[in-house]
């Protein structure tokens, strides 16, 4: 038992030697054509929520004289349109302009920063949306448990 050693001299593995055939980008067999979807698509539905944000901030904007509901609204429409302008149209211009990436590293960060603050922000104006209902439906009850006594 003494003679017999393990040796792993001139073992490989596929691990290790990459022998495994790894496509670089993305996978075609969930999303079909990722151009396609980066260069048309998207700036086509990008487009679309910004024209439908803007009527909706013009819309809001005019009802909120009526109830502070439709100026959460108003500002959740602003929210999603700079999302939608940060995170879609300045991305499909970074495709027909890619010197915009390689030659300032910080309009990168800044771009991507505002996109995930925009997105971020969307959802807390839900929150205050669902807070400020809340608390109109409370005071509304109160209002009418004290009319009733």
């Amino acid at each position: 038992m003494g003679d017999r050693n393990l040796s792993l001299h001139n073992q490989t593995s596929h691990i290790f030697n990459g022998s495994i055939p790894v496509k670089n980008g993305t996978d075609d067999m969930i999303f079909g054509n990722t151009d396609y979807l980066q260069e048309v698509i998207r700036p086509i539905i990008s487009s679309l929520g910004i024209v439908g944000n803007i009527v909706s901030f013009v819309v809001f904007v005019q009802l909120s004289k009526s109830s502070s509901f439709y100026l959460y609204l108003a500002f959740l429409a602003l929210s999603d349109m700079a999302s939608l302008v940060f995170g879609g149209i300045f991305d499909w211009i970074v495709t027909f302009f890619p010197l915009y990436r390689s030659g300032n590293q910080l309009l990168c960060s800044v771009e991507f920063s505002f996109t995930l603050i925009f997105n971020q922000l969307s959802s807390w104006i839900t929150v205050a949306v669902t807070i400020d209902r809340y608390i109109a439906y409370m005071d509304s009850s109160f209002q009418h448990i004290r009319g009733a006594v």
